[in-house]
């Protein structure tokens, strides 16, 4: 991940030296590097926005950790923002083992998982624009679909 983020940023420099005056490219640069550096540390450390578009759930959020209480075999749940920081928790309780839920995120945002995930059944997470699990991160699932 560092290195895609490293190249994007060499990229967008020699592009601004090729086509700005001297001035601007400073100002261009800078800001691509100060971009870099901070969008990553904006990120959600837990989900946000969760609402049931299926079945039946009941989501609660702490300080440290989100549940998802799912009342139906099969739930289906919206996110703004689907992203776990390093020391967060996502806990999925469900029915059985058999269960399912369905977890989309649909705004553009990259999901980051560095922290703890886990349920007693089965975790669907869709994100168009991906999904990234740290090397520290702790998946305790029953299955797992990315």
């Amino acid at each position: 991940m560092h290195i895609v983020k490293v190249l994007i940023l060499n990229i967008f420099r020699a592009l601004c030296c090729r086509l700005f005056y001297p001035e601007v490219r400073k100002t261009l640069c800078f800001s691509a590097v100060y971009i870099g550096v901070w969008v990553p540390l904006l990120a959600a450390d837990l989900p946000q926005g969760g609402s049931v578009t299926g079945g039946q759930a009941v989501i609660t959020q702490q300080t440290h950790s989100v549940e998802v209480f799912q009342n139906s075999d099969r739930v289906s749940l919206l996110w703004d923002e689907f992203s776990i920081g390093a020391d967060k928790t996502v806990n999925f309780v469900q029915p059985s083992s058999r269960s399912i839920a369905l977890n989309t995120v649909p705004n553009g945002n990259i999901s980051h998982i560095n922290g703890v995930l886990k349920a007693n059944g089965r975790v669907f997470l869709i994100n168009p624009s991906g999904i990234v699990f740290g090397s520290d991160a702790q998946v305790n699932v029953g299955g797992l679909l990315a």
